[in-house]
């Protein structure tokens, strides 16, 4: 009876042995297909939150509006979070992916190139509405691709990434701008710029062409009202 409590009791740690490399297994290519492109991108995110206010104060805003500024940026990924379900909803994975990307570039363009505080606030909340499309279609794919096995650890992956990203963001700004002064603070767009453009095309090249699935849309399913 002995002996059979101990062959009981080492079960469950092989199986889950086998669950945890299997799991390592199922994760690895989302690596080049999700994590790494995430990473690039939230790592320019990262370099232009710390200077937002700096960047207002260079377009002439007074501190309270420069804070609105920053307001504005995770407002507009809260305020689009549901219209970003819809449009996945809608045309699918891949070319929800080129919404994104175009409104990420149409908006760090147009905080290049700001010289007020409306334009700037304007393009900000249009970069915010980009990140929240390009984050709800990569956790769409995480959640469509990653067994049940294996959902948590790779979502939690997801946002480990996106972190992790954010912290790296700021020395990259550091490392570029170096000791110049406020109006350079546009250097912090174009390192975003540059990194949507690097993980957008890292994306489109480590698409899994046989994913079909990526390029379907489900609007038939979705009620934006009931969603509400």
């Amino acid at each position: 009876a002995r002996g059979g409590g101990k062959g009981s009791d080492a079960a469950p740690l092989d199986q889950g042995g086998a669950s945890s490399t299997s799991a390592g297994r199922v994760l690895r290519p989302l690596w080049t297909q999700v994590y790494l492109p995430n990473l690039i991108i939230a790592t320019g995110q990262g370099a232009m939150i710390p200077v937002l206010v700096f960047a207002a104060k260079h377009v002439h805003a007074s501190p309270a509006i420069a804070a609105l500024v920053v307001f504005v940026n995770g407002f507009g990924t809260m305020l689009f979070d549901l219209p970003s379900g819809r449009i996945v909803a809608r045309f699918g994975e891949q070319r929800s992916s080129w919404v994104a990307a175009t409104f990420l570039g149409v908006g760090l363009l147009g905080c290049l190139y700001s010289k007020n505080v409306v334009e700037l606030g304007a393009f900000i909340f249009v970069q915010a509405a980009g990140w929240a499309v390009w984050s709800l279609v990569r956790l769409t794919h995480l959640s469509r691709v990653a067994p049940a096995f294996a959902r948590g650890r790779a979502l939690s992956i997801f946002g480990g990434v996106t972190r992790a990203g954010n912290v790296i963001g700021p020395f990259i700004f550091l490392a570029v701008a170096g000791k110049k002064d406020q109006a350079h603070v546009a250097d912090a767009f174009l390192i975003y710029l540059i990194t949507v453009v690097v993980g957008f095309v890292w994306l489109v090249i480590a698409l899994d062409r046989r994913d079909n699935d990526a390029s379907t849309g489900n609007s038939d399913r979705i009620r934006p009202m009931r969603v509400v």
